[in-house]
């Protein structure tokens, strides 16, 4: 079940400063002088789309060195999912990301995958595929290198 809430309010940055402290909601979209608030799904219920919308959340915003580090340790942290269940959820985030988003948030993902798992073949080839799609030749062949280099140690 889905809740939409819609909310007028005086003072936009006010009112984002509040609701994003008071009951944890992150900024999704914004269109024209409105903005989309998203909450999460119960991470005990939902443990895989809970991810998928603290991911999206962190990838549709900017961040800067310090707040990835933050959330690349928080997301290690996170034992609510399995390492396999956890890339799954991610490499599925991106992708969705890639189609409504496009690919600058669903590289921010890609590339969230492979700080958490460095050793994944699969994830820096989903790295490499996206960098290629988005016109980054030397990216996409360095990530494409890695992803060779584990899968002749993998084999």
């Amino acid at each position: 079940m889905q809740l939409l809430i819609n909310i007028d309010v005086p003072d936009l940055d006010a009112a984002l400063a509040f609701y994003t402290r008071a009951f944890g909601l992150h900024v999704g979209r914004r269109i024209g002088d409105a903005v989309e608030l998203l909450g999460a799904l119960s991470p005990r219920r939902f443990p895989a789309q809970a991810l998928s919308e603290r991911v999206a959340g962190f990838a549709l915003t900017a961040q800067d060195a310090t707040r990835t580090e933050a959330f690349v340790a928080a997301l290690r942290a996170d034992r609510s999912l399995d390492d396999a269940q956890r890339e799954r959820a991610l490499d599925n985030t991106a992708a969705a990301l890639r189609e409504s988003r496009g690919l600058e948030a669903a590289l921010r993902v890609f590339t969230l995958n492979t700080r958490l798992y460095p050793r994944s073949a699969k994830a820096w080839q989903r790295l490499a595929d996206a960098l290629q799609a988005n016109g980054d030749a030397d990216a996409a062949q360095a990530a494409r290198q890695r992803q060779n280099a584990l899968s002749d140690t993998q084999d």
